[in-house]
């Protein structure tokens, strides 16, 4: 066993006899969520109160351990492995951190929580930036995108300049223990950005970087794909100011998730178009006699339970109605089809048009 593990191990145990310890003197309801001012705003059972975390804590330390041993890259995971090592314990460390904060709370001591959360934040951060500015390819450290898997030197350009925005974002968040009116934004915003564009600067290094031609499209499908949820993302947000209420953040990420599916699958389609034409010129008005429709049936303008039966049996064949509902549920709680089978649905359309795309591409000119 590695010296990491032990230590990690030794955490692990120290947080589950303290949850043995208090779990006859706490409340039957702990305190278990704070808002961006550090109030409390949510509550569990005693019982996962005090054992949820060390129960996640399990969990990581078990994907931890497997994850140097299945990478098909793991003979490049070994070349930084006492950096992932250490991140590893220190991520236990925070969670146990939090933990003895959570502890510390319900057994009637007050405090701001971010404020107090801020600084392991920083130090969370800035080792972050370290590991990444150390990381080798591999496929579950890092910034991974499709560009930076594609290409060693992608890679490392890319994690060497994410490395530095990290610490950077690191010693920022150090600020919210001043402003703490603000530390939310400090603490969050900064890594939105920097992670942002480091997934940019991957992409535009990937478009000089010496690449086959199914890496390009590959590529330039999930470049798409990243620009169209981006632009997604912005119109979401102007939308909040408008009168838009997200039920939840799971609603958020099942909204996301759909946005992503349609990004990649369109992009795809795209491609594939663009693929068999020989004359570029005629490509735009192509795609707008094509995408219109689509977009039209899609339900994205009027509920398509008020259309005429053989309208709605055409939109039912229109991969993008069940994006468009699975974004509707996401954000509104409602849709007029069942999400799974909108998931189930537009994640074929999209595997289907990424392999049509990718062979049409791999043809051209062959």
């Amino acid at each position: 066993m590695r010296k990491s593990e032990i230590i990690i191990f030794g955490i692990i145990i120290l947080s589950f006899a303290i949850g043995i310890y208090y779990y006859p003197q706490m409340p039957e309801q702990l305190a278990s969520h704070w808002n961006a001012q550090g109030n409390v705003d949510g509550y569990m059972s005693k019982f996962w109160g005090l054992f949820l975390i060390p129960i996640i804590s399990v969990g990581m330390l078990l994907l931890f351990i497997l994850i140097p041993g299945i990478d098909p890259l793991k003979s490049n995971i070994q070349q930084f492995r006492k950096y992932y090592d250490g991140f590893v314990v220190l991520i236990t460390i925070f969670l146990f951190y939090l933990y003895l904060l959570t502890i510390f709370w319900n057994t009637g001591y007050t405090f701001n929580m971010i404020t107090f959360l801020s600084p392991a934040l920083a130090i969370l951060f800035y080792y972050s930036g370290i590991l990444i500015e150390n990381a080798k390819r591999n496929w579950f450290i890092g910034i991974r995108t499709p560009w930076t898997l594609s290409s060693d030197k992608v890679w490392d350009k890319t994690h060497k300049i994410g490395g530095k925005l990290f610490k950077i974002a690191g010693v920022i968040t150090l600020l919210a223990i001043f402003f703490q009116k603000l530390a939310i934004f400090i603490i969050v915003v900064p890594v939105i950005i920097f992670s942002i564009y480091t997934v940019v600067y991957s992409y535009f290094e990937y478009l000089v970087a010496p690449v086959s031609r199914l890496e390009i499209m590959l590529g330039q499908t999930f470049g798409g794909a990243t620009t169209s949820v981006i632009q997604g993302l912005i119109i979401l947000v102007l939308s909040l100011f408008i009168g838009l209420n997200i039920t939840s953040i799971t609603g958020f990420l099942i909204a996301f998730v759909f946005m992503l599916l349609i990004g990649l699958s369109f992009t795809a389609f795209g491609i594939a178009i663009a693929s068999r034409m020989e004359d570029m010129h005629g490509f735009q008005l192509i795609m707008n006699f094509v995408i219109f429709p689509i977009f039209g049936l899609s339900g994205a303008l009027f509920p398509i339970n008020s259309l005429p039966p053989w309208v709605k049996s055409l939109a039912m064949l229109d991969p993008l109605t069940y994006g468009v509902e699975g974004i509707r549920y996401g954000l509104l709680g409602t849709s007029q089809i069942n999400p799974f089978f909108s998931f189930v649905v537009l994640t074929g359309f999209t595997v289907f048009m990424v392999v049509l795309g990718a062979y049409l591409f791999r043809k051209i000119n062959a």
